[in-house]
């Protein structure tokens, strides 16, 4: 490769490969702040309040629990972003992208779940 298009020193490669993952990672993670009422677990609860004939102890118990567990991920989201702007990203960013995809999943599933649901 020529020297023009290379980032950083020669025998850097993998430092600079991980910045650039890691980097990657934390802008799928959790980079932004998305309002409660606008991410998934906000239209879920959305949804419950909207239709009382769905209401079960069963989905409510779920629903809570999500809603537990979307809040723990907001505010983890949060310290990420703190830690950025002190520094650079590190591992956290991948826990967070990883953490997000499946709680996003598992309140996608739970809402098209529900009786007389479809989405």
């Amino acid at each position: 490769m020529p020297d023009a298009n290379r980032l950083g020193e020669v025998g850097e490669g993998w430092r600079v490969a991980n910045a650039t993952l890691m980097n990657e990672r934390v802008s799928i993670g959790s980079s932004r702040s998305v309002p409660r009422e606008q991410s998934a677990i906000g239209y879920a609860a959305q949804t419950w309040r909207g239709h009382p004939e769905l209401r079960t102890p069963e989905l409510h118990q779920r629903l809570l629990k999500l809603w537990a567990e979307a809040e723990v991920a907001r505010l983890a989201g949060e310290r990420l972003r703190q830690q950025l702007a002190a520094g650079t990203p590190g591992p956290e960013g991948s826990a967070a992208k990883l953490t997000y995809a499946r709680l996003n999943q598992e309140i996608s599933a739970s809402r098209s779940s529900w009786p007389g649901r479809t989405a």
